[in-house]
């Protein structure tokens, strides 16, 4: 039957009335193939009519009607269509769910872009000065003007349109008009707000995650990543026969109340039967070398070491402890790593010890990075009992409350078998890959390729993110990003909040992937260090099969550069410089002679903060200025709070929490 397949499409799109289907391309194909058909029959068979064939007049007239009818049912589908993506801009912004985007073609999609600016522009030119009209809110008059409202947080002093200040104290109920206090909803985590978080690293999927499990939840939680991967600096790769390298953290700690989160976490996701852990006594756990004076030295742990001297020590390790007893406390709020265990324990701690491991943690200077980076508890010690060893006594014999935290079996586990390292199988990966498909499910907007190119602060105290040529307006902001790539979304609107980003630095690491056919390592170890000291490229080397083992394969993994990037390689050096420098370093340390039979190198830029003298009052003045100016901004991520993936899991849990506690209706 002629025009069938138009009807179909209206009807298709009819049926569907409180959804947008899939663009049908199949059946507008199939129209416009049956009118082309149509019309060439109707130019034959029209020339005959005209040259007298009169029984042609018929079918030509019935032809050209069946033209009529496909064309007014395609535009009826496409017009409706239309509508609709237009109903969309109106009721979710200019960002649309994933669910509606992908079911929408590329001319719907150029088109839903051009109405959003040609709304946003009419909505500019309507409002006074740079203070826009917002026409898609508050499409219905409320109800009631007034509505009382519950403060459970201490916020202080909020002005009303018309000059009155309310004090709003924790616990207080408060009449207010219900425009103004759509503000203050809004900015609790209302349900009906909208929450941008930006970066989909290991923070942000968290962070993302967790706004699906608060109450009450927000009403849409849109992500925005500007690779092509979520995950961040935790990126496995998995060779075709199984292999899988590391190029960011490889192995995780289940210690303190963030090794627990995690790990509670793992088992929300499903990921327990991936586990793998690295056993009580295992020469991985036990066995930590530095690389001195040309030799593999391993760091003494033996009680014997105490009262011998053992390399690379130059004294006794119970001499640190005497030292410390007769040192007085400093009065510096905070000072470097190197000089506050120089200073209580010996330079020979501070440099075989503590340098190499600040390498190795961060990629960093030990003379420049604060103590309360890794040693908080050691300098609380001191200021409190004037001497670190009494204070770690002190802490030893109190009583420790027990936890109040939920703790899942996976967590009990591994305090009771004391597992020193885990990680999973196929890599750390898994674990962002969890994150993503979980926060998905629960509703979750998640786009990649997608950076923030703009953060627009409203004086209603909601944002615009700009994503492109996309706009999101947004309730509430989580920032997960880098500090200075922040910093240079607020520039324009807070110079001196950027100022502040700004001056958290970042280093780059050369990561190289090295595999051997065979057993080609000497010693059974997690891998070794290198202290600055010793003017080396390296790092450190991991001796990743040791913890993990592969086959009969040695896979290690070295790290280069850092803090010292730059003064060892410049500015240009390519990936296979430092795969030449790898197994030169190899060679000459290891002994390894055999090339590799695979490699992979990654040369990972600004992937480390440097947590200086004077970072975490750097940090309260960062977050102090956002509470000042109640900008409705939330940070987390590894710029501010801890680098491991535990920091960055469990500040960001926080983050959302005390986000659900502010304000309630």
């Amino acid at each position: 039957m002629f025009a069938q397949k138009g009807v179909e499409l209206v009807q298709e799109l009819e049926r569907a009335k409180d959804f947008l289907p899939p663009f049908n391309e199949d059946g507008v194909r199939q129209v416009l193939e049956e009118m082309r058909a149509l019309f060439e029959e109707n130019q034959r068979d029209a020339s005959s009519a005209v040259a007298g064939e009169s029984e042609y007049i018929t079918s030509v007239h019935i032809r050209h009607c069946a033209l009529e009818r496909n064309k007014r049912c395609l535009m009826a589908y496409l017009y409706n269509r239309l509508e609709r993506i237009k109903e969309h801009r109106w009721h979710f912004g200019s960002v649309l769910p994933s669910e509606i985007k992908a079911n929408i073609c590329e001319p719907e999609a150029q088109f839903f872009m051009k109405y959003n600016k040609s709304l946003a522009a009419y909505m500019k030119s309507i409002g006074e000065g740079s203070y826009s009209l917002d026409l898609t809110q508050n499409l219905k008059p409320p109800k009631n003007l007034y509505i009382q409202v519950k403060c459970i947080t201490e916020f202080g002093d909020f002005e009303t349109e018309d000059g009155d200040i309310v004090v709003l104290k924790k616990n207080s109920l408060h009449l207010l008009p219900r425009v103004q206090c759509e503000l203050l909803i809004a900015q609790g985590m209302a349900s009906s707000g909208t929450v941008a978080v930006l970066g989909g690293g290991i923070s942000g999927l968290a962070a993302a995650y967790k706004l699906t499990q608060i109450h009450p939840a927000p009403k849409r939680i849109v992500l925005f990543e500007a690779a092509s991967r979520l995950g961040g600096w935790v990126h496995s790769s998995r060779n075709e026969d199984g292999v899988v390298y590391e190029h960011g953290p490889r192995t995780l700690r289940p210690v303190g109340e963030s090794g627990m989160t995690i790990l509670n976490l793992v088992q929300e996701l499903g990921l327990q039967e991936q586990v793998m852990n690295v056993s009580f006594g295992h020469p991985s756990s036990r066995n930590r070398y530095i690389y001195v004076d040309s030799k593999l030295v391993r760091l003494p742990t033996e009680i014997s070491s105490l009262f011998k001297t053992a390399p690379p020590f130059r004294k006794p390790l119970l001499a640190a402890g005497l030292r410390d007893l007769f040192t007085r406390k400093s009065s510096k709020e905070d000072e470097s790593m190197f000089d506050f265990v120089s200073r209580r324990l010996g330079p020979d701690i501070a440099e075989f010890a503590i340098d190499p491991l600040v390498r190795g943690v961060c990629a960093g200077d030990s003379k420049e990075i604060s103590v309360k980076f890794l040693l908080k508890s050691l300098k609380d010690a001191e200021q409190n009992y004037g001497r670190v060893t009494i204070g770690l006594i002190a802490n030893a014999l109190r009583k420790t409350p027990p936890s109040t935290s939920p703790i899942s079996d996976l967590a009990k586990k591994a305090q009771m078998e004391k597992w020193p390292l885990w990680s999973l199988q196929g890599g750390l990966q898994s674990l962002p890959e969890a994150l993503a498909e979980k926060a998905a499910i629960a509703g979750v907007e998640l786009f990649v390729e997608s950076p923030c190119t703009g953060l627009e602060f409203q004086k209603d105290g909601s944002f615009v993110v700009r994503c492109g040529e996309e706009e999101l307006h947004s309730s509430r902001v989580i920032s997960a990003l880098p500090s200075f790539k922040l910093a240079g979304l607020v520039e324009n609107a807070h110079p001196n909040l950027a100022r502040m980003l700004n001056s958290i630095d970042y280093v780059t690491v050369g990561l190289v992937n090295l595999e051997y056919a065979g057993r080609k390592l000497s010693h059974d170890a997690f891998g070794f260090l290198v202290p600055s000291s010793q003017n080396s490229p390296l790092l450190g080397v991991v001796f990743d099969s040791c913890s993990f083992p592969q086959g009969d394969r040695t896979i290690v993994t070295a790290m280069m550069g850092g803090k010292w990037f730059k003064s060892l390689f410049g500015d240009n050096v390519t990936e296979d410089t430092l795969l030449k420098l790898a197994l030169g370093q190899m060679e000459s340390v290891l002994g390894i002679h055999d090339p590799p039979t695979r490699s992979q190198v990654h040369i990972l830029r600004q992937c480390i903060p440097q947590y200086v003298v004077g970072h975490y009052n750097r940090v309260k003045e960062i977050r102090r200025y956002i509470d000042d100016n109640r900008l409705g901004l939330d940070l987390t991520g590894a710029s501010l709070d801890g680098v491991s993936v535990n920091d960055c899991v469990h500040n960001a849990f926080k983050v959302v929490e005390q986000l659900a506690t502010k304000f309630s209706v």
